[in-house]
């Protein structure tokens, strides 16, 4: 239902306005990342259409959100949407909610228009039964709609061309492994791969069949974020893996975005001879005549990758410092949700069948108690524990951090010296919770 705002605007989601909305939200969203960043941010634009096509995997009308003006001929003045999606956490499902494309007009500005469009996405979200939210985008500005910067966005990597001359093969010699288009046929061994690749990481994303299909087949050519699907085989015609690349002609590279090696093969030998053909694949597809002068490996570059790109003399490794933004509205159901991982964790480590208790407090009227007997978790509360006798305290939602495996609780104390904890909290926190990378493709 339409929501009438104090200052007499209305905020609406597509499903509830006027046929017109459609193409009057993706004007808005070239008028507003022009005006605020210039004519190159007009790629954020084409992501629009595709979002709003009906053909996306998620996204629906009941997803995005705007703000019209009645008083100017129903203009939109301030809009956002939410992608659904689903991540794992130590292989259990997570449905999650993703705000995106949040924007308003210049002269509508400060009148609260994103926190009434943020309250409304967080509705519709646990609406969809999703358990957390995430976010990239403007540094700070997230943490007052409760988020906090509390999962690795991943490592990038740059690797310039002429380095690639030393891979190249002597005349005549067939080349060991090679790469092909992808085709609808391959996805189903496309997404065994992920879920194999998946197991052995903390976070990761759970993309089914609708979402391949559409990155073949659906995506706008023209689109910032379209890909390309290329299989790798042996020279025996063998399928041992996969590689998505995409054209980032602005920065005069071409970026590998997603690289797995199935059991088949290895990284060590498929290297070489990937790297020649996404090349190769540039050359011929996407610059023509203006050659790029290097290769961008994506964020969630993981660390098997980045150990071998640093036997190339030009090759830089970029550790992002960057992150993204999480929102965990009821963290104790979270917690319920991914009891089997904790529970597993505790096996065989140093609090193996442990039988005890572990009260978290966070400097608010809530706290997070489990108990445990025998290794296994058998409460779960919000119940607060005064501060002197809590095992352990987080302040400002940075307890996040050692959820997801960002932080441990001696690294977020070097920043906030109200982080407390004892030698026993500790090993049961860094066991329950264990730093590790993240590897997150989002659905866009």
């Amino acid at each position: 239902m339409p929501i009438q705002l104090h200052n007499g605007l209305i905020l609406r989601s597509l499903r509830e306005g006027t046929p017109e909305d459609r193409e009057h939200l993706v004007q808005f969203y070239v008028d507003v990342f022009t005006d605020q960043y210039g004519p190159e941010d007009r790629i954020l634009a084409e992501w629009i259409p595709d979002l709003l096509s009906g053909k996306h995997p998620t996204v629906t009308a009941d997803d995005v959100f705007m703000v019209v003006d009645p008083e100017n001929e129903d203009q939109i003045v301030s809009a956002t949407l939410l992608i659904p999606q689903t991540w794992h956490y130590g292989g259990i499902p997570i449905p999650v909610g993703r705000p995106e494309l949040g924007g308003t007009r210049r002269e509508y500005r400060r009148q609260g228009l994103v926190r009434a469009l943020f309250q409304r996405v967080h509705e519709r979200s646990a609406e969809l039964g999703h358990m957390m939210q995430v976010i990239t985008g403007i540094p700070f500005y997230y943490r007052q709609f409760e988020y906090a910067m509390a999962i690795d966005l991943g490592d990038c990597a740059t690797l310039a061309l002429g380095a690639l001359k030393s891979l190249e093969p002597k005349p005549d010699t067939p080349p060991a492994f090679r790469l092909r288009n992808a085709v609808l046929d391959d996805i189903p061994q496309i997404m065994a791969w992920e879920r194999a690749f998946n197991e052995h990481q903390l976070l990761g994303t759970i993309r089914d069949r609708n979402y391949w299909e559409f990155e073949m087949n659906y995506r706008n050519p023209k689109s910032h974020h379209k890909r390309h699907f290329m299989i790798i085989e042996n020279a025996n015609g063998e399928a041992v893996g996969y590689v998505v690349t995409r054209s980032m002609t602005m920065w005069g590279t071409i970026g590998i975005f997603e690289y797995v090696v199935g059991d088949k093969a290895s990284y060590l030998e498929t290297l070489p001879y990937v790297l020649l053909a996404v090349r190769d694949y540039a050359f011929q597809h996407v610059y023509g005549e203006q050659p790029p002068y290097g290769m961008w490996f994506d964020a969630s570059l993981y660390s098997i990758l980045a150990k071998l790109l640093r036997g190339f003399p030009s090759a830089t490794v970029l550790a992002d410092d960057y992150a993204w933004y999480v929102r965990v509205p009821h963290l104790y159901d979270f917690i319920r949700h991914i009891q089997p991982v904790l529970e597993q964790r505790l096996e065989g480590s140093l609090a193996h069948r442990y039988t005890g208790k572990l009260h978290i407090g966070f400097y608010t009227k809530q706290g997070l108690l489990l108990r445990f007997e025998q290794g296994k978790i058998v409460e779960i509360s919000d119940e607060e524990p005064d501060l002197g006798k809590a095992d352990a305290l987080f302040p400002y939602l940075t307890f996040l951090n050692v959820l997801f495996g960002y932080r441990t609780p001696r690294e977020l104390q070097h920043g906030y010296p109200d982080v407390r904890f004892d030698y026993r909290s500790e090993t049961l926190l860094n066991i329950l919770f264990p730093k590790q990378r993240a590897w997150i493709h989002p659905q866009q």
